[in-house]
């Protein structure tokens, strides 16, 4: 029995490789059982096999001929408005039974829909008649006239039907009706096909009418057409064809139409009766094949993912029993063993067989939460994480929101994300049911990811005292001008109200010492008045940035340190990651050293403050030499005997790069040199022909090949001017905080103060426009363009600057075989 361990985010969870050995009649329970654990990764023992040969391909496909009356059912469904249901039944059905059912249903279906759409073509070719019939009753009350050919004059049909039977000639008409969209083509092209030798009469019917052939409604126009011979009316047959016309009987004499118009109305109330019984009977039955088409679709799915999983088995003993591989987390291991004993009783139970690993790394699996789940994919997006590597996902949950916080800091336009990420973690269920379009979806996704940029957005903002590019006065400001500065008038006090900054003017008869008190959260919001406001932000910024940077970078590396720990490489360790360390804190974390310096003294003549940017440029350039005017000679440097601390910081930058460069190749040729003579040795005490030395895999993406030298010195040349560069570009990399929150910052001021401020003075409409436009310019630009400009930029610090490191990610992701649905129950 396995004991059951606390699954861990910060190192990918244990796993077990595994091997089953089940009868052929109870493997696709099996897999059922399987896949409802949700925790086994089954490889596939039959790569060589197409798909077409293996063992289950004929139920493959006969599954994927039930998918496709699922698909037609869904169409029908659609078209006909019907919703389908979606909650399972309490029983999930066997695949015979769905099979059963559905054909079942597509026969009755389709009958039904046939003998639907015979009705409707019958009834609308009936009332299209019926039209007709009507209308050429209209026609035919009026006179119409024929040409004379000869004089060009026109004399009533009556008198022309005689002229013409006096030659054996009798007049003919056709009736018939046509889309309205058609009527003057069919009228220009029947005059020229009979050279003008027919007449042709219409009338518009005012509804729309059903088309027999095309089954959409139409507007139609009923028309006769009055000529003689019979070439003539085989002509207009044809044209009439070609234009989609419907050409129906109409009786010479009026007693007749109006018997056969009773009888057509008759028989199409009739038919509309039969017709609506059909309707309510095919509705019936889509209502039923809705109540449960959900469930088969999750039945039949289920059986496609099982019988594609049972090919990956191999058979043994003429196929009778089967052996299946794969990987599972170590804490699963119990409950795959329930699983197995769930199996069928009457079959013997399967074989559970733990070995060990092959040649290969095992998958990477991380239990994740609601919160965790979506930073775990921005480390994913990346690279999956080596087995057993340190997975950063634990420190980005909180790094990542604070580093996008600190370019996005505002506290109003954090409250604003706050908003939309408690409706997203509100509504998560409703979304989950009803997943929305893929843009809402990816911001669903990251419901967690925004609620905590939200939150880190306004502690930020609280720290810069900005909100909506105003400051407020939450703790009274510091900062009182001493009286001289205004001579007699007196002096400008500052007075706050309504915990947002206004300037009014006001005599003070006293001197106050602005020194004597410390604003105790975030800037004095008395900044925001004075002139040099930017140039003390951005130093203030600047340095803010590069303390976050080096000191991430420094945690990063020491999860290097960790990794190298873990997979017991002392040479990387000792001959790599402490120099890196070594380096990286002589350089810049000495930097951090004299801005935590600088911040802390105080400086009567800030003029006289040392530079630390000239420091580092003289650190280098002149080997720690310290230089100062004579007027500043007590604050030339940060520190006593800061020139002797220099030098020694730069030896030991020096020292770190051949020690990074040479040490570790060497020692591992020597390794690999004393490993090898063991081996020779042991081959001739042995006597044996050939041994193979095995080759042991650290499993972070080095080991299990003949080691070379040249090659590994290579590796470790571009290893070492990668990170000696890396450390100076990745620095300065950091400085996008400050830019970022510099840009954020001035773009807020300028829609407040261009769009708000300067229309103040307007009347009440200017006032409104201009708000609705510094809305439009607040949500567009600075809540979506500055806000996915923030992330970005968050991203890269953390996949580059901080996860480069120490993380690898070639690894490869664990994917269980299991069941999205869980509620079926056999």
């Amino acid at each position: 029995m396995v004991a059951k361990q606390e699954a861990s985010l910060f190192r990918s969870e244990d796993m077990a490789f595994i091997k089953l050995y089940v009868e052929k009649d109870a493997a696709r329970d099996l897999v059922h059982e399987l896949g409802r654990v949700g925790k086994v990764e089954f490889l596939d023992l039959n790569q060589t096999t197409s798909a077409f040969h293996r063992a289950f391909a004929s139920e493959i496909k006969r599954c994927d001929e039930i998918q496709r009356k699922f698909r037609v059912f869904r169409e029908i469904l659609d078209s006909s408005h019907v919703a389908v249901s979606p909650h399972l039944q309490e029983t999930a059905p066997s695949l015979v039974d769905v099979e059963i059912t559905a054909t079942e249903q597509e026969k009755e279906l389709l009958e039904i829909n046939r003998h639907y759409e015979d009705l409707s073509r019958f009834l609308n070719e009936r009332e299209e008649q019926l039209a007709i019939l009507k209308k050429c009753s209209e026609i035919h009350s009026f006179t119409p006239t024929l040409p004379d050919t000869e004089t060009g004059q026109t004399e009533p049909l009556a008198a022309a039907e005689e002229s013409v039977r006096d030659f054996g000639v009798k007049v003919r008409f056709i009736a018939g009706c046509v889309s309205g969209d058609k009527m003057e083509a069919f009228e220009r092209i029947t005059f020229r096909a009979t050279r003008g030798n027919s007449l042709l009469t219409y009338r518009e019917i005012p509804q729309e009418l059903v088309d027999p052939k095309t089954g959409k409604p139409q507007k139609k126009v009923v028309f006769m057409i009055f000529f003689a011979g019979a070439v003539v009316a085989r002509k207009i047959t044809k044209i009439a064809e070609s234009l989609g016309a419907s050409i129906y009987p109409v009786p010479d004499r009026e007693v007749e139409r109006q018997r056969l118009v009773r009888e057509l109305e008759l028989e199409i109330k009739e038919r509309t009766t039969v017709l609506e019984q059909t309707k309510l009977s095919r509705l019936a039955l889509l209502h039923n094949i809705a109540a449960t088409l959900y469930t088969f679709e999750q039945t039949i799915s289920h059986e496609v993912a099982v019988f594609h999983t049972l090919n990956m088995f191999e058979g043994k003993t003429d196929r009778k029993a089967m052996e299946a591989e794969g990987w599972c987390p170590l804490t699963a291991i119990p409950d795959i063993k329930e699983a197995i004993a769930r199996v069928g009783k009457n079959v013997p139970r399967p074989i559970l067989s733990i070995t060990a690993h092959p040649d290969v790394e095992p998958p990477t699996h991380f239990e994740t939460n609601k919160l965790t789940v979506g930073f775990q994919a921005i480390i994913d997006a990346y690279g999956i994480a080596n087995y057993k590597e340190f997975n950063p996902t634990p420190f980005t949950v909180i790094t990542f929101p604070f580093l996008f916080a600190v370019m996005f800091g505002d506290v109003g336009h954090g409250f604003l994300m706050l908003l939309f990420a408690l409706y997203l973690v509100a509504y998560e269920n409703y979304y989950i049911k009803n997943p929305p379009g893929e843009i809402f979806a990816i911001c669903f996704g990251g419901r967690y990811v925004i609620l905590l940029m939200a939150i880190f957005s306004i502690y930020t903002g609280l720290l810069y005292n900005d909100i909506f590019a105003l400051s407020a006065n939450l703790f009274d400001s510091s900062y009182v001008p001493i009286c001289d500065e205004f001579g007699d008038h007196g002096c400008e006090k500052y007075h706050f109200a309504n915990y947002f900054l206004k300037c009014e003017k006001d005599v003070c008869g006293h001197i106050f010492d602005n020194t004597s008190r410390i604003y105790p959260f975030g800037l004095d919001p008395i900044w925001k008045q004075s002139e040099n406001e930017l140039a003390f932000t951005n130093s203030l910024k600047m340095k803010m940035s590069i303390v976050f940077g080096v000191i991430q970078m420094e945690y990063g590396l020491l999860l290097s340190g960790l990794n190298y720990i873990h997979y017991a490489d002392w040479i990387s360790f000792l001959h790599q990651f402490i120099p890196q360390v070594l380096f990286l804190t002589s350089v810049f974390g000495y930097m951090v050293i004299t801005i935590f310096t600088k911040w802390g003294t105080y400086y009567e003549n800030t003029h006289c403050a040392p530079s630390i940017l000239q420091t580092f440029i003289d650190m280098f350039l002149e080997f720690g030499a310290v230089h100062s005017e004579e007027k500043c000679q007590d604050f030339a440097t940060f520190f006593p005997n800061q020139s002797m601390l220099e030098r020694c910081l730069i030896v030991i930058a020096f020292i770190c790069v051949p020690w990074m460069l040479l040490t570790k190749p060497l020692l591992m040729k020597q390794k690999h040199s004393q490993r090898a003579l063991v081996y020779q040795k042991a081959d001739r005490s042995d006597g044996e022909d050939e041994f193979h030395a095995p080759t042991q895999s650290h499993g972070h993406g080095h080991g299990g090949h003949e080691f070379d030298f040249a090659e590994e010195m290579v590796h470790q040349i571009i290893h070492t001017i990668e990170f000696v560069l890396g450390a100076v570009s990745n620095t300065a990399s950091y400085l996008r905080l400050w830019a970022l929150s510099l840009a954020h910052a001035q773009l807020s001021i300028v829609f407040w103060e261009k769009v708000m401020v300067e229309n103040m003075s307007g009347g009440w409409p200017t006032v409104l426009i201009a708000f609705a436009v510094w809305t439009c310019c607040t949500l567009a630009v600075l809540m979506v363009m500055e806000s996915l400009s923030a992330f970005l930029h968050a991203l890269r610090l953390h996949w580059v600057e901080f996860q480069g490191k120490f993380y690898h990610g070639a690894g490869r992701k664990f994917v269980p075989f299991r069941f999205q649905d869980q509620v079926l129950v056999e």
